[in-house]
């Protein structure tokens, strides 16, 4: 599980999963979220990929942030 805070609220939430070599794996969009602590599953992102390193980047209007996660 990965979680998120938003400050403000947000006109669209973006998760683009991509490998080590910057490869997007998959995208995926929330749509317009209030300022709160979110969370994403694995089961929503990544659950079907093979073992390996991924990278998250979570971006929001005026923020973005990238998590490794490393899948076994």
């Amino acid at each position: 599980t990965v979680e998120y805070e938003l400050l403000r609220p947000t006109s669209d939430v973006r998760f683009t999963l991509t490998d080590l070599n910057g490869k997007v794996i998959s995208q995926k969009s929330t749509g317009r979220q209030a300022p709160g602590t979110y969370s994403v599953t694995d089961r929503e992102v990544y659950s079907e990929l093979p073992s390996g390193v991924y990278f998250l980047r979570i971006e929001g209007d005026e923020t973005a942030a990238v998590k490794k996660i490393v899948k076994m």
